[in-house]
């Protein structure tokens, strides 16, 4: 709540308080403080000695008082300075409203914000990339390049195609002043452990990494492959009614990195039984001893995929299968998909394609019953994740899965 100065006596049993004045004056710093949980500070710039006063008087504010909040700002086209350097909770318009809503007191957008501390030096340009081989078709640049230019920041992404990170690569570019932080895909979300400082405690419990942080001079390691594959089944699950998969089973394809991320993304869901299968045994076992202790949900590992088939039924019912296998493994074949999730009849399934080339498995003859999440949707959907990691922005997500989207249609046609 917003309360004018002559009311704060009256608020002293309420929470939340903002007192907002129109002078900077300490007398009101004093009340704002005994009487409110932030104090707003708003006055009319006539010049830029005005901006230049109330820079000095913020300064001396959080130099001797640095836990107390203060959004200070002037009012007015030459007081919009005031709204890049505020710290705390700067108001903001939208590039929606028109010109005459906001012209009065002058408001500035995130974007003009961004542009203007970028333009006064306060954000560095930083280099991002994404490692992994073969990449030279990765659409993370158009995503987060995409993201950059949304907000007006001075940062790019680019490619690292390479078989193999070494040491010369973390000092030359990990390690790099103007390096911003990376994506990370196969083949090497296990291997770059070793390369970081540290590492989240769901990266750890997953054993893999796809995002890496740069906090001060340290390499943090993350993963958001997990919120990606969570959130587009959570989505669809919502849509089709199976939001809560207590007594669903789940069946999950392969055993590499992002088979990991997937694994701890079921468990989170909550799925009862997770069945896993892969054509060698020896990373399925590697695969179960890095399932996260403290899971409700059963793993059970399959010799041959035939086996789940036989596992399935009405009473057990099977509500996704997360296949992390390359399209042209023809692992999971359409005619074994329609068959399994028949036999869980009344239960709408849906398929977890991590192919990128799933894309165009759209074409394909499934079961009415199956809804489809491509790679690209989880993709799309872990970049937003990682997006917001690297900046503290969350995107525009319709915007970008828009630009995305419009870019693969292209492609396809032509």
């Amino acid at each position: 709540m917003s309360f004018a100065p002559n009311k704060i006596e009256e608020m002293d049993n309420c929470n939340d308080i903002i007192l907002s004045t129109g002078t900077e004056d300490q007398k009101w710093l004093r009340k704002g403080k005994k009487y409110g949980d932030v104090v707003k500070l708003v006055s009319k710039s006539e010049s830029q000695q005005d901006n230049r006063q109330l820079a000095e008087f913020v300064e001396k504010h959080f130099s001797s008082q640095p836990t107390v909040p203060l959004i200070a700002i002037n009012i007015g086209r030459l007081g919009q300075v005031t709204r890049m350097t505020n710290r705390y909770l700067t108001p903001v318009s939208h590039s929606a409203l028109t010109v005459q809503q906001d012209v009065r007191l002058c408001q500035l957008t995130i974007q003009d914000i961004l542009h203007g501390l970028t333009l006064m030096g306060e954000i560095e340009p930083k280099k991002f990339w994404i490692i992994g081989h073969p990449i030279s078709h990765s659409l993370s640049p158009l995503i987060h390049n995409t993201n950059f230019n949304y907000f007006k920041l001075p940062h790019s992404y680019r490619i690292m195609d390479t078989k193999e990170i070494t040491l010369n690569d973390k000092h030359s570019m990990l390690k790099a002043v103007d390096f911003g932080g990376a994506s990370v895909t196969m083949p090497h979300k296990v291997s770059i452990l070793s390369f970081l400082d540290t590492v989240s405690p769901i990266a750890q419990k997953i054993g893999a990494v796809n995002t890496i942080i740069k906090i001060g001079n340290k390499l943090k390691g993350e993963n958001t492959d997990w919120l990606g594959i969570y959130h587009c089944i959570s989505r669809i699950s919502k849509k089709i009614g199976t939001s809560h998969p207590t007594g669903l089973s789940a069946l999950l394809i392969g055993a590499g990195g992002t088979a990991r991320a997937a694994m701890y993304a079921l468990q989170e869901l909550g799925f009862e039984t997770i069945f896993m299968y892969n054509r060698t045994l020896k990373k399925l076992h590697e695969l179960q001893r890095c399932c996260p202790n403290g899971s409700s949900s059963k793993t059970v590992q399959l010799k041959t995929l035939e086996e789940v088939v036989d596992l399935v039924s009405p009473q057990h019912p099977l509500g996704v299968i997360v296949d992390t296998t390359p399209l042209d493994s023809n692992v999971c074949k359409t005619s074994f998909l329609n068959e399994i999730f028949s036999k869980s009849q009344n239960i709408s399934g849906i398929l977890v394609k991590m192919s990128y080339d799933g894309y165009n498995y759209k074409d394909k003859e499934l079961h009415p019953k199956i809804s489809l999440v491509t790679g690209i949707d989880v993709l799309v959907e872990q970049a937003l994740w990682q997006a917001e990691l690297w900046t503290g922005l969350w995107p525009e997500a319709r915007y970008i899965k828009k630009i995305v989207y419009d870019s693969l249609n292209k492609k396809n046609i032509s």
